[in-house]
């Protein structure tokens, strides 16, 4: 069996790797990197569930109807956000642009702002 991740990761497909592995679930593991024309698209869910569909879904996009194709999202949520995300900033394909969007520094800022004024400032990365 062949799984599709979307990522461009290869720290992360290896990972994958890994729990299959761990589980005896026999499959060949391809990456986002490995289909011709896909570009990552912008993750702008409201949680990291969603955007893990948006990537599995644009990678869907670009394969055949019958394979398998699987995602994960993550980032830093913090406790004076109630939880929710925070610090949304650009991943590292992203990152690589010349400059971060105007609407990620927006972003940025108005978590960094909520976040700074409030007690309880721990955050985890999830």
């Amino acid at each position: 069996m062949e799984i599709y991740i979307a990522t461009t990761n290869a720290h992360k497909v290896g990972e994958f790797a890994e729990m299959f592995a761990d589980s005896n679930i026999d499959c060949r593991l391809k990456s986002a990197a490995d289909v011709e024309g896909f570009q990552a698209p912008e993750e702008n869910g409201n949680s990291f569930e969603e955007n893990a569909f948006i990537k599995a879904g644009a990678l869907r996009s670009k394969l055949p109807k019958e394979a398998y194709v699987m995602a994960d999202d993550s980032g830093i949520v913090v406790d004076a956000l109630g939880g929710a995300p925070g610090f949304i900033l650009p991943d590292t394909q992203e990152f690589r642009a010349p400059a971060p969007t105007r609407q990620t520094t927006k972003n940025f800022w108005r978590s960094f702002q909520t976040w700074r004024t409030k007690s309880g400032r721990r955050a985890l990365f999830a």
